[in-house]
């Protein structure tokens, strides 16, 4: 998410458009507040409007780890998130 929001989406898709693995792991950005979170607030209206606009900037805080994991390999970009350890 990071890598693709730094780049201008144009030469994002030119760079991307062949590579087979970039949709491969689990959509956790999209899921990250409804899988760790008790469903009791989901159920009411208001909570769930608020949680659902907070679930972006979460994963946006999880993924921004990434730059500390990659500051010293020079090989890959600092937004690269393809690690399957």
């Amino acid at each position: 998410m990071l890598e693709e929001k730094s780049q201008i989406p144009e030469l994002y898709y030119l760079k991307t458009r062949w590579n087979n693995n970039l949709h491969r792991h689990y959509p956790w950005e999209k899921n990250i507040l409804i899988k760790t979170t008790s469903p009791r607030p989901w159920m009411n209206p208001n909570l769930n409007g608020f949680l659902s606009r907070l679930q972006e900037n979460v994963a946006l805080m999880v993924e921004s780890t990434n730059i500390v994991r990659n500051f010293f390999n020079t090989a890959v970009s600092k937004y690269y998130n393809d690690h399957w350890a």
